[in-house]
């Protein structure tokens, strides 16, 4: 996961983070000079220079994917049943890459469309884990 970034709610930040963004969206589209837009909003030109580039509310239009490494015993039906449970809970698989069996253990990769997932993500690996001859699944991204 990225580190320079944390999710916080806004009732903890001071209110000026908000004013700033909103600083911005008025500056971007109505055209307007910093100075007016800051004088309008109460904040200071500095507080606006120094926050402008760092905040900004999260895209509406976020597509949730994630990809999920499997290790899984070398046996028929085992990836049949990471594909029916991830169905079943209204993810979408977009991509498929198993890589030849080792010692009686195969590796595969999945891109999920999670968008839709009625379950929370960490109960989604939790129940994959238990799926039986799935050795260990991990979440290598997320988009």
């Amino acid at each position: 996961m990225n580190e320079e970034f944390i999710l916080v709610h806004k009732k903890i930040l001071p209110d000026y983070f908000e004013k700033v963004i909103k600083a911005r969206q008025k500056i971007e589209g109505e055209d307007r000079s910093i100075t007016e837009v800051c004088k309008e909003l109460e904040i200071s030109r500095s507080t606006y220079y120094k926050y402008k580039d760092y905040i900004a509310y999260p895209p509406k239009n976020i597509t949730k994917r994630a990809i999920f490494a499997f290790k899984v015993e070398d046996t028929p039906g085992v990836l049949s049943s990471i594909l029916s449970y991830i169905g079943k809970c209204k993810g979408n698989i977009l991509t498929i890459n198993q890589d030849m069996p080792i010692h009686d253990l195969a590796y595969i990769t999945l891109m999920v469309n999670i968008e839709k997932i009625e379950i929370r993500l960490d109960t989604l690996l939790f129940n994959l884990r238990n799926i039986e001859n799935v050795r260990s699944v991990e979440v290598l991204g997320y988009e």
